[in-house]
């Protein structure tokens, strides 16, 4: 899902990487636009549109990023499982490999709030490197704490150091937005208060944890995270280890 908050933050990444020169756009997943409706955010639209040399673009008229990134005048292609139009490339992420036709073939791949419901996760930063030419950009908008109803994973700064290091990508800005806390998704409270009698042969004294779920709380917070791709080296899975360690493997 593309917001305001995403438009803004391209904005700001033009000073360091000039999407005027965009041409060839990859979606992670099928994405469509939610406008927020903060005017002052809106706004945004038409510097973006500025930038991208359309300024007569209505952005503010996109229900979708391949409405959107039409109007802009570029090639989008969106890798989804499911969906349909002229757009999408039917590709697993979980295990497909990319297609000769798109290897190394974009200026800009977006991964916004893709990649967290993807179990296999070196296949999808494996896709993303791949797809990326070099020195294109590519761009993460993922959770990084809370979202308890959101996804399978949550990311932290230190996977992207990594992946940065391993892959010699420059990160070219990095941001955190952090919301207010909040009650526990209801199938996850559920989880853990037992409702569905799962614990019955492991939780042997339910007296410690019955009603706790009352009190936890959640902090959503997104990671944005722009890594420009330097080389045209295969892609490498970080390694968590110490670099001594790494040294005796």
């Amino acid at each position: 899902m593309i917001s305001e908050v995403d438009i803004d933050w391209w904005c700001s990444l033009h000073l360091a990487y000039g999407f005027g020169d965009v041409r060839r756009v990859c979606d992670f997943g099928q994405q469509e636009i939610r406008w927020l409706g903060d005017p002052a955010l809106l706004a945004i639209l038409g510097k973006f549109a500025d930038i991208c040399g359309v300024p007569d673009a209505l952005l503010v008229k996109s229900r979708t990023s391949v409405e959107l990134w039409r109007m802009l005048k570029r090639e989008i292609v969106s890798i989804d499982v499911c969906g349909n139009g002229d757009d999408l490339r039917r590709i697993d992420l979980n295990a497909d490999p990319i297609p000769a036709d798109l290897v190394d073939s974009f200026d800009l791949v977006t991964n916004i709030g893709t990649s967290e419901h993807i179990i296999n996760q070196m296949a999808v930063f494996r896709a993303m490197h791949d797809l990326t030419k070099r020195n294109a950009v590519m761009v993460h908008a993922i959770p990084c704490g809370g979202y308890s109803e959101h996804g399978l994973f949550n990311y932290n700064a230190k996977f992207f150091t990594l992946l940065a290091k391993y892959n010699d990508y420059h990160c070219i800005d990095a941001m955190m937005r952090v919301g207010s806390p909040e009650p526990l998704a209801p199938d996850v409270a559920e989880f853990l208060a037992d409702a569905h009698g799962m614990f019955k042969n492991a939780r042997s004294q339910p007296r410690h944890f019955a009603g706790m779920h009352t009190s936890f709380r959640a902090t959503d917070a997104g990671l944005f995270v722009a890594l420009r791709k330097m080389t045209d080296a295969p892609f490498r899975a970080p390694l968590d280890a110490t670099d001594e360690a790494h040294r005796q493997k």
